[in-house]
């Protein structure tokens, strides 16, 4: 009886942590302030491990936190698979920063995993197993973020290895008819295993009909940003360093007043000194802006 009893009294004081910690996280979210401009990002996460091979989440909080990003896609990201380390990163970085989360597909399905992470409401979601015949499974992430009162569509996604030429060629099919199907206003945050001009990257802008966030970066291998009917307003890639081996990739966006009647920038400047101030990334960062 005893026994009984303490162990209900251990349940008890978990299930307190557990509302505590659930009120706390409710009060941080929603924080974002309205606004036409907004920022993405996509980053290669490798599971929150470093380049000497140390779990480092806290490390990744405060690069995201100084990155100022609205939304971001973090691929191979499931590290719930005992042999990577039986953690929960989409949750421990959604409460660390106060974002809305999207674990993506389940451990269950197989895949690296792909999260997201907003300052913004997700309105909607949709979890995507892309065709992977001979390789592994890619996954994927439909959804639609409320920028208070303004709905934007986000889809991101990772494609399978260089050596698996049918499984790159379906799965950029996939996502171009995923974009294709999208609202008027839609970002691409991926990493697509191919270089800039490629079969899989003409599939997405054509076939999807998106454009490059900036078609002259011919130095790109994997991550890729693309948008429809938004306005760019700048493009920065930040350098791995010793948290990762793979950079982050940042874009700027204007959401415009009237769909029908706007115009985008379509000329680059690196010079941040005509570079409005309020739309500057962060000093670390070397950008290219357009206006």
């Amino acid at each position: 009886m005893l026994l009984f009893q303490v162990l209900w009294l251990f349940v008890g004081v978990g299930l307190l942590g557990l509302g505590l910690r659930y009120k706390t996280y409710q009060k941080k979210i929603g924080q974002g302030v309205p606004k036409r401009d907004f920022s993405a990002m996509i980053w290669p996460f490798r599971f929150g491990y470093d380049n000497d091979g140390w779990s480092n989440l806290e490390g990744s909080a405060d690069l995201l936190n100084q990155t100022g990003a609205d939304f971001i896609t973090i691929i191979e990201s499931d590290a719930s698979k005992p042999f990577i380390g039986n953690n929960d990163p989409t949750m421990w970085l959604g409460e660390r920063l106060g974002f809305y989360t999207d674990f993506g597909p389940s451990t269950r399905d197989h895949t690296w995993g792909i999260m997201a992470l907003s300052r913004y409401p997700i309105v909607k979601s949709a979890h995507h197993l892309l065709p992977s015949p001979e390789g592994e499974i890619a996954p994927a992430i439909s959804m639609t973020v409320n920028f208070t009162g303004k709905l934007v569509d986000f889809v991101v996604a990772h494609f399978g290895n260089e050596e698996e030429d049918l499984d790159r060629k379906l799965q950029a099919i996939a996502v171009s008819n995923l974009l294709k199907t999208s609202s008027k206003q839609v970002v691409f945050l991926g990493y697509i295993t191919s270089a800039p001009g490629s079969r899989d990257y003409t599939e997405l802008i054509e076939n999807g009909n998106v454009q490059d966030i900036d078609s002259t970066d011919n130095e790109r291998w994997c991550s890729y940003i693309m948008y429809r009917g938004v306005i760019r307003l700048g493009y920065a890639r930040i350098s791995h360093a010793g948290l990762s081996d793979s950079e982050v990739q940042m874009a700027k966006f204007r959401i415009p007043d009237d769909l029908d009647s706007y115009i985008d920038n379509d000329r680059i400047v690196t010079d941040p000194s005509q570079v409005p101030e309020d739309i500057h990334f962060n000093p670390r960062s070397v950008y290219l802006m357009r206006n």
